[in-house]
């Protein structure tokens, strides 16, 4: 029954997976009656999902963006986005029909490079627009405070896993060693040995602190990682899923770990 619920919850995290890679990306676009443009780029019928196509910006470089409407423009902002996480690189009060700015990429990445989501918002008498955009900056990741926490959080994380499995394994092979002390007493016993048959070795998952706090660190260093490294954009939906594959990967890597022991010592008992 205990492994079957192992095998449910793989599945579960595999399903989970599945309706995230399928999942259609979501559509950025710009709200009527406005115009918007990022490096040149209009944002009309871009999209920010995970694996969308970003517009790129050179790390030390300038970008221009604009936005027109067809009425007057008093206030502008300018957010980036990672995840559910958000901050505002521009905003200032703005006047007539567009707005256009030269900013510096640099004062906008100071933590790091890779995908991050831009929101444009701009709002006047009767009206309000806002726009949004997969932008890429372009970079060194392991140059910047975030890919190197990345990269090391993902690394001192599965070294966690490691240890967890690592314990369960020694904890298997003490097993081992019991079933077989307690086959040798048996078989010492003779033909007709007293008791009944050998007790069997019972499983029961293996929860590890160890691996639970590495797979975290797994899983929240690897999407980070992916983000710097411009591979996977982190929607709330990518974050939850990286945050449970960790998490469930140091839930269950010791139990099977501590499974194959268990039956191991089991077969040594002949059971």
């Amino acid at each position: 029954m205990r492994t079957r619920g192992l095998v449910l919850f793989l599945s579960f995290v595999g399903a989970l997976l599945v309706v995230l890679a399928l999942s259609p990306p979501a559509g950025a676009d710009i709200s009527w009656p406005c115009e918007a443009t990022i490096a040149g780029v209009s944002v009309k019928g871009m999209d920010t999902g995970p694996t969308a196509t970003p517009v790129k910006l050179k790390e030390h470089s300038t970008v221009a963006v604009a936005m027109s409407a067809a009425s007057e423009i008093s206030h502008l902002a300018i957010q980036l986005h990672y995840g559910p996480f958000s901050w505002t690189v521009h905003d200032e009060p703005s006047e007539g029909t567009s707005w256009s700015k030269t900013l510096d990429v640099d004062d906008y990445s100071k933590w790091g490079v890779g995908l991050y989501r831009a929101t444009g918002q701009s709002t006047g008498s009767g009206l309000a627009c806002t726009g949004e955009a997969l932008v890429e900056i372009e970079g060194s990741p392991l140059s910047t405070p975030a890919g190197i926490a990345g990269v090391a959080g993902a690394v001192v994380g599965a070294a966690g896993l490691v240890g967890s499995a690592a314990v369960a394994g020694a904890e298997g092979r003490r097993r081992r060693s019991e079933a077989e002390r307690r086959a040798a007493a048996r078989r010492a016993e003779g033909a007709e040995p007293v008791g009944g048959p050998p007790e069997r070795f019972r499983f029961a998952p293996r929860v590890s602190i160890l691996g639970l706090v590495g797979g975290l660190l797994v899983g929240a260093g690897g999407g980070l990682t992916l983000q710097q490294f411009a591979v996977l954009y982190p929607t709330t939906g990518v974050m939850i899923a990286e945050l449970a594959v960790g998490v469930g990967t140091g839930l269950v890597l010791p139990s099977l770990v501590r499974l194959r022991g268990v039956r191991a010592a089991n077969k040594v008992l002949g059971l």
